[in-house]
C-alpha cells in the first residue's frame, strides 16, 4: 500500500517502574606478586575463601559466577626507565540472591570481614523484566496516539488509518539502582545493620507511530 502524503508521525515515549525483587553483589578480587604462579595461586586462595564465606551464609557456593579474570604485567617509571613490578591479577565475580533484608544483611555481615579482600558493590533490578517492558510499551503507545490527537486537532483535521510503527530495542532504557550504605551496629547482636531501601527499577520505552490524516 503506498503511503500517503499527508501523514503525522508521533513519536511516544513512556516510563514503568517496580520495586526491586533482586539483588546482585558484585566481587573484584586482585592479588599481585613478582612471580607469575604465586600471583595466581594467591588470587585463588583469595577466591577459594570468599566462595567458603558464601557457603557459610547459606547459600550455594555455585551461584558466585566468574564474568571476568585477567593478568596484567605492572610496570613503574623509575629514573626514565620502565621497570617490571611483578603481576596484577583481577576476578570479577557476581553472586545473584532474591531481595531480602535479612538475608542480605547476614551475607554483608560475614562477607564484611572477608579474608578474601574482595571490593564488594551492590545494584539491584528485577527478575521478570519483560513483563515491566511490556507495561512501558502500552504505556508509550498510548503517549503517541494522544499527541497525534491534540497535534491534529490543533492542526484542524482528523486522524485516519494507523499506517505504521516503528519500534526498536535500542531505544529501551533500564535504570536500577547501585548503592553504598552506612551500616549501624547493633549493641544487642554485635553485628553491622545496613538500613537497604532500594530505589525502583524503572524501564524507558519508546516508540514511533505514523497517521494517515484526513
Amino acid at each position: 500500500m503506498k503511503e500517503s502524503n499527508r501523514v503525522i508521525t508521533v513519536k511516544g515515549r513512556a516510563e514503568a517502574s517496580v520495586k526491586p525483587d533482586t539483588v546482585l553483589l558484585s566481587f573484584d578480587i586482585k592479588s599481585q606478586n613478582r612471580q607469575y604462579s604465586k600471583c595466581i595461586r594467591e588470587l585463588n586462595c583469595r577466591l577459594e575463601k570468599l566462595r567458603s564465606e558464601i557457603e557459610s551464609a547459606g547459600i550455594d557456593r555455585e551461584n558466585l559466577k566468574t564474568t571476568s579474570f585477567r593478568v596484567l604485567a605492572d610496570y613503574e617509571w623509575i629514573d626514565d626507565r620502565k621497570v617490571f613490578m611483578g603481576y596484577v591479577a583481577s576476578h570479577l565475580a557476581i553472586l545473584e540472591l532474591p531481595f531480602n533484608k535479612e538475608k542480605l544483611n547476614r551475607v554483608l555481615n560475614i562477607l564484611g570481614d572477608s579474608e578474601s579482600r574482595a571490593n564488594i558493590n551492590i545494584s539491584f533490578n528485577v527478575k521478570h523484566r519483560e513483563e515491566l517492558c511490556h507495561k512501558a510499551l502500552e504505556k508509550a503507545v498510548k503517549n503517541a496516539h494522544k499527541k497525534a490527537q491534540v497535534l491534529a486537532k490543533a492542526a484542524g483535521v482528523e486522524l485516519g488509518d494507523l499506517i505504521k510503527i516503528e519500534y526498536g530495542w535500542a531505544e529501551v532504557r533500564i535504570r536500577s539502582s547501585s548503592h553504598s550504605m552506612p551500616a549501624v551496629l547493633s549493641e544487642e547482636t554485635k553485628q553491622f545493620y545496613y538500613d537497604i531501601s532500594p530505589a525502583e527499577v524503572k524501564i524507558e520505552e519508546s516508540v514511533t507511530m505514523v497517521w494517515e490524516i484526513k
